[in-house]
C-alpha cells in the first residue's frame, strides 16, 4: 500500500530528527531546549504583539465607530429634540387654534344670541304695537258700537202742564225722550230747581225725584214739577215782566253699565206775554248730555 506523500514526508522528517538528536549530550540538549524555548517565546511574543496590534486596531476601529455612533446618536438626539420641539409647537398651535375656535364659536354664539334676542325684542315690540293697535281699533269699534246701541236720553219738551192762574201753583211737565236703540236703566230726575231769576238761586224751589224707572228705546218719560208763586208773581209772569226758570238734571245707565247725565235749563216766557202754547225755551247755557 502506497503512503500519501505528506504523511510520508512528515514521518521521514520525524525519523531524521530523532536520529540527529540520538547522540546529543545533556549540555547540547539543554542548549537546544533553551534555544527552542527562546524561539518559541519570541514567536509567542511576536504573536502577542500582533494580537495586541490587531486588538489596538480593533479598539481604534471600535472607538472610531463609537465616535461616529456618538455623532449619529447626537444627530438622532438633535433630530428627536427637533421633532419634540415641532410636536410641542404643533400641540401649542393646536391648543391656540382650539382656543381661538372656542373664542370665535363663543363670540358667534353670543352674536347669534344677541341677534335672536334683538329679533325677539323687535317681534315682541311689533306684536305689542300690533296688539295695541288691534286693541285700540277693537276698543274704538266696541265704543262705536256702544255709542250706536246705547240709550240717549234728552229733553223733548218742557211746558206748562196747566195755564197760569192767580192763586194756583205753577205746574210744569218735563218730558224726556230715549233716542237710543236700547233701554235707559235706573232713570231718575235727581234735581229740579224752579225760580224767577237766571242768576239768583236763593228763591228757587228745589225738587228731587224718588222713583227710578226704565225708559225703553224711542219712549218718553215725563216729570211733573209744581212750584208755588204769590199772586203778584203770577201776574208779573202773565205780563211777561218776569220769567220762570227751570234747571235740573237726570241720570241713567245704559245696558253696558255706564252712567250718563243730562242737564237742562229753560225759561218761560221769552219776551213779552206768554204764548198760547206754554212752551219753555232753552237757556244759552246749562244744557248738556253725555
Amino acid at each position: 500500500m502506497r503512503t500519501v506523500w505528506p504523511i510520508g514526508y512528515i514521518k521521514r522528517k520525524l525519523h531524521e530528527r530523532k536520529a540527529k538528536y540520538a547522540n546529543e549530550t545533556a549540555a547540547d540538549k539543554a542548549v537546544r531546549k533553551t534555544t527552542n524555548a527562546t524561539v518559541w517565546m519570541a514567536v509567542f511574543t511576536f504573536v502577542l504583539a500582533m494580537v495586541g496590534i490587531g486588538t489596538l486596531a480593533v479598539l481604534r476601529n471600535q472607538l472610531a465607530e463609537m465616535h461616529g455612533s456618538g455623532e449619529q446618536t447626537d444627530k438622532i438626539i438633535a433630530a428627536a429634540s427637533l421633532i419634540e420641539s415641532h410636536q410641542k409647537q404643533i400641540v401649542s398651535d393646536n391648543k391656540q387654534i382650539l382656543s381661538d375656535n372656542r373664542s370665535a364659536l363663543a363670540e358667534s354664539l353670543a352674536e347669534n344670541r344677541r341677534e335672536i334676542d334683538l329679533t325677539i325684542q323687535q317681534s315682541r315690540q311689533a306684536f305689542e304695537t300690533s296688539e295695541r293697535d288691534i286693541k285700540r281699533v277693537l276698543d274704538a269699534s266696541i265704543e262705536a258700537s256702544r255709542l250706536d246701541q246705547r240709550a240717549w236720553v234728552g229733553i223733548k219738551e218742557i211746558i206748562l202742564s196747566k195755564p197760569l192762574e192767580v192763586g194756583k201753583p205753577v205746574q210744569i211737565s218735563v218730558t224726556s225722550l230715549n233716542n237710543g236703540k236700547t233701554p235707559a236703566i235706573d232713570f231718575i230726575f235727581s234735581d229740579i230747581r224752579i225760580g224767577p231769576s237766571d242768576t239768583d238761586r236763593s228763591r228757587d224751589f228745589v225738587l228731587h225725584g224718588t222713583d227710578r224707572e226704565v225708559v225703553a228705546a224711542n219712549n218718553t218719560v215725563t216729570f211733573f214739577a209744581t212750584a208755588t208763586y204769590d199772586d203778584d208773581s203770577i201776574r208779573a209772569i202773565q205780563a211777561g215782566t218776569i220769567s220762570i226758570y227751570i234747571r235740573g238734571r237726570f241720570e241713567y245707565k245704559d245696558v253696558f253699565g255706564a252712567t250718563h247725565r243730562t242737564t237742562l235749563c229753560a225759561y218761560y216766557p221769552t219776551n213779552g206775554p206768554p204764548s198760547a202754547t206754554g212752551h219753555f225755551f232753552n237757556c244759552k247755557t246749562g244744557n248738556s248730555m253725555d
